[in-house]
């Protein structure tokens, strides 16, 4: 039986492009599958996860089924996967000396995932003199803040695992302190009094725990005294501005005058208003 090289060609040719559409059809099916599966898994384990944990656990197993899919669709091809693989672990080996610090931020990211110092939604202030604002993800590699002015600030999850954090939501009532300077010829008590009159009438201010004012030290030319009130969180940065505008009109009437600067322990950096 006489065979036509051409013919044979041919039939290799129509052998190829028959393996071609079905690494498509492959590729295809195969990432709509990948993309359904993740987004069915991401709502499961959301009803029994953390928020940050589940988003990890779906990402990472998009990632598994992305991989499987590709190399069923290079096998398709002909492709010898022992090769491949061979090929792909020296060369993970390479990265991996060469992206240490990569390897290192995606650590700390499980660190903060499973640590949980904050999470999505909290607002957070980055050291003593970082920046402040809503964490809007927690990556691989990166986290991602909206500050109070609406700019978007990414921080490599190793620095995260390093620095400072101060969760400013994490508990649902906060505390406000503020530092005054009263003369020594004036009436403590009476001023004493008119503080804590002005937290019991104030809406936001909580019962429990008690509004104080405490006697914090003796200075050279005045007395400092500290006022602290307690509120839900969601209302701290509303109390500070309306309160302190109480307390100026309270002075002005009643003829106080500070002897010495007044300064309250607020953050710079407020969540925006809604």
């Amino acid at each position: 039986m006489n065979f036509d090289p051409a013919t044979i060609k041919d039939l290799f040719a129509a052998t190829r492009l028959i393996n071609v559409v079905q690494t498509g059809i492959i590729l295809f099916v195969g990432m709509a599958l990948v993309r359904l599966a993740s987004r069915s898994l991401a709502t499961v384990l959301k009803r029994t996860l953390e928020p940050e944990q589940a988003i990890l656990g779906a990402k990472a197993s998009s990632y598994v089924m992305t991989g499987i899919v590709v190399l069923s669709a290079l096998r398709q091809l002909g492709f010898d996967l022992q090769v491949f693989l061979g090929a792909a672990g020296i060369l993970t080996v390479a990265l991996g000396f060469a992206s240490q610090t990569s390897v290192a931020n995606v650590i700390s990211g499980l660190f903060i995932i499973f640590e949980r110092p904050f999470v999505i939604g909290d607002w957070v202030k980055i050291g003593s003199e970082g920046v402040a604002g809503e964490v809007l993800s927690i990556g691989f590699l990166s986290t991602r803040l909206r500050t109070g002015d609406n700019l978007m600030v990414r921080y490599p999850n190793e620095m995260l695992m390093k620095a400072q954090i101060t969760n400013l939501t994490r508990h649902p009532i906060r505390r406000f302190d503020l530092r005054l300077g009263v003369s020594y010829s004036q009436n403590l008590r009476n001023f004493r009094r008119m503080l804590l009159d002005l937290a019991r009438a104030h809406s936001l201010v909580l019962d429990e725990p008690k509004p104080t004012v405490v006697v914090d030290s003796f200075g050279d030319a005045s007395l400092a005294v500290v006022f602290s009130v307690w509120t839900t969180t969601g209302n701290y940065f509303e109390l500070k501005e309306s309160l302190l505008l109480q307390i100026k009109d309270a002075f002005d009437k009643n003829g106080i005058t500070a002897p010495a600067p007044i300064s309250a322990s607020f953050l710079a950096s407020s969540p925006p208003r809604t």
